[in-house]
């Protein structure tokens, strides 16, 4: 076995560990510690969906402020500023 899909619960944390047996029979002993561990978590759609919403006014009032800061040959350049 090389990889397995464990399904956990929201907001649980699990911790894994393996032992390994070898073709003649030798058996690891389990370690101490795990060699994993994890949390589970999962958004809604509309936990993602909130995530990635722009808001148009926020991003317009930031554009401004950076082109704001331009000198009039940037502004040139990136054609927002005509003569």
């Amino acid at each position: 076995l090389n990889g397995a899909i464990f399904n956990g619960a929201q907001s649980s944390s699990y911790a894994f560990f393996s032992v390994a047996t070898d073709s003649a029979g030798n058996v690891e002993t389990a370690p101490a510690t795990p060699d994993a561990q994890t949390t589970a978590s999962v958004k809604t759609e509309q936990d993602a969906k909130h995530d990635m919403q722009i808001d148009p006014a926020a991003l317009e009032a930031k554009v401004m402020q950076i082109i704001g800061k331009w000198d009039r040959q940037e502004k040139e350049r990136a054609g927002l500023l005509v003569t």
